[in-house]
């Protein structure tokens, strides 16, 4: 039995832009490999694909607002969750209580 790797290279042209307006042109790599058992002669392949499409990452700074709004809708959305979470507690206990008042829990 012989090996046959077989390497599968994925080539991806990036485009970083920092805060200041400068950018770096780079290149993003993922590989995957197999390796085969075969009775043919051991072999090594290398597939490329280079992407047609550029990926641009761009930094950016949001405003003081921007932030304050979010903050906001965190604390709102806390105080929402626990007036369900206690809304669903204050009808349990209230039927709770109304059966042990009725004498029907067992």
């Amino acid at each position: 039995m012989c090996i046959r790797d077989r390497y599968y290279i994925n080539v991806v042209p990036t485009t970083y832009e920092d805060l200041g307006g400068r950018e770096l042109y780079v290149h993003q790599f993922t590989v995957n490999s197999n390796e085969l058992n075969t009775a043919m002669l051991p072999a090594v392949y290398f597939r490329y694909d280079m992407s047609p499409i550029t990926v641009k990452f761009a930094q950016k700074r949001e405003s003081f607002f921007h932030f304050l709004v979010q903050i906001c809708a965190i604390i709102g959305g806390i105080f929402t969750v626990a007036g369900i979470i206690d809304s669903i507690i204050h009808k349990s206990v209230a039927t709770l209580l109304k059966k042990a008042q009725e004498g029907k829990l067992s």
